[in-house]
């Protein structure tokens, strides 16, 4: 047993500590992109209410018919 090797221990032992404007480079590109996604999910959430919301008015301005015809 004593020949065997763990693979994950040498993996530790070849980590080097990064560049602190590395480290500071991937938080602000990290955080760039979970802003986008925090974003892309208001929009995403809120847009089929207002597209329900603008179909409903318009549906009520044109007598509340929804095809939008009225019949004469």
């Amino acid at each position: 047993m004593a020949g065997k090797v763990n693979p994950f221990k040498q993996l530790e032992r070849s980590l080097l500590e990064v560049p602190p404007h590395m480290k500071q480079r991937v938080m602000n590109d990290i955080a760039a992109a979970k802003l986008l996604l925090d974003v892309g999910e208001l929009v995403s959430y809120n847009f089929p209410a207002a597209v329900e919301k603008t179909l409903k008015e318009k549906r009520r301005r044109k007598g509340g018919k929804k095809g939008g015809k009225q019949k004469p």
